[in-house]
């Protein structure tokens, strides 16, 4: 619950900041999948698949498509990057990400304009996630996804 509230704050901040002629402006959620976490250096593949809806372009939509696919290195469960790319309703983007604890500050391009998001991360399996603790082997996860995002 504390981590909802904290995703809610964040998402707050970031929506007061957004214009109000922005020509994108949009809130997505989904599930991201990273094979391996922590990741051993040298980067892992991962993917997220979910939906998005907003202002997207000067078009509004209501559950679009999302999907992504990223290289992600974590130098451990506390610090995170990853770089990929993906689409929106078929609209390509690109993106990379800074994660701290389970708040990402992601920027990219979408539509030919820069875009700022902020997302957080929910881990849903394993259900006891163990692979943080001390001698623990790096495990398969799956998380639940949700941001806001906005850009010109």
């Amino acid at each position: 619950m504390k981590k909802f509230l904290i995703v809610g704050m964040l998402l707050a901040a970031l929506a007061a900041v957004i214009p109000a002629h922005a020509a994108t402006a949009f809130v997505f959620n989904g599930q991201a999948h990273l094979p391996t976490f922590p990741c051993v250096p040298g980067g892992c593949t991962g993917t997220f698949s979910g939906t998005a809806r907003g202002n997207l372009d000067g078009v509004n939509s209501t559950n679009a498509a999302m999907t992504a696919t990223y290289t992600y290195q974590e130098n451990n469960c506390e610090q995170g990057t990853a770089s990929g790319s993906g689409t929106i309703n078929g609209v390509p983007f690109t993106f990379t990400w800074a994660r701290t604890g389970n708040t990402a500050r992601i920027t990219g391009v979408y539509a030919g304009g820069n875009i700022t998001a902020v997302a957080a991360f929910a881990v849903t399996a394993p259900p006891a996630p163990t692979m943080c603790l001390p001698g623990a082997a790096p495990a398969a996860v799956t998380a639940t996804v949700a941001g806001v995002a906005a850009g010109a």
